[in-house]
């Protein structure tokens, strides 16, 4: 609101003021003509400025909301994954041991062939079963590859688990910062 006042303060003072000068009769000394000149520029200047935050004030896009696994499918669309697959809801608890509450909007993606230690896993919620069984995941994957990849073995102790305003989130990629960059930008955390 103080937006569109400050916006129509400034737009009354250009036009009172060209309009001053266009109704004055006499003819100004030149030292005056430099200053209306000056005035009037600074003016428009300031109407121009005022006018440009009223439009982007009043042009506001509305966010657009995307599910986890519309998160999911962009990042593997952009990072380099071996042969991921998804794992559905009702199958989640045969790999994080912990029932997902129906409604929850969840995704996870593991290595089809279970040569690789790459995942990807993303909840709009903060469900301290689901993060705790989760975590205990990676730990549990992480010995478990130890032995035989330790490559991947690394991988899973660098994956970056991400808590924040009510969701959580794992990567488990050649890329977690760009995997973290592309899930905050789509679900709008900072």
């Amino acid at each position: 609101m103080k937006i569109y006042a400050l916006a129509a303060a400034a737009l009354m003072l250009c036009a009172c003021s060209i309009q001053a000068e266009q109704n004055t009769s006499e003819a100004p000394v030149p030292s005056e003509t430099v200053l209306r000149s000056e005035e009037t520029a600074s003016s428009s200047v300031t109407a121009a400025e005022v006018s440009e935050s009223v439009t982007e004030a009043s042009v506001t896009e509305p966010a657009v909301t995307y599910t986890c696994d519309e998160v999911c499918q962009r990042i593997l669309s952009e990072v380099e994954f071996p042969s991921m697959v998804s794992v559905s809801a009702e199958k989640m608890p045969d790999y994080i041991d912990a029932a997902v509450p129906e409604g929850t909007d969840i995704a996870m993606y593991i290595c089809g062939s279970g040569g690789f230690s790459d995942e990807l896993f993303i909840m709009k919620s903060d469900d301290a079963d689901i993060i705790g069984a989760a975590k205990d995941r990676i730990e549990k994957r992480t010995k478990d590859f130890e032995d035989y990849a330790p490559d991947e073995a690394q991988k899973l102790s660098d994956a970056l688990f991400i808590e924040t305003d009510g969701c959580f989130m794992y990567f488990v990629s050649s890329d977690n910062d760009l995997c973290d960059d592309i899930a905050r930008e789509m679900l709008h955390m900072m």
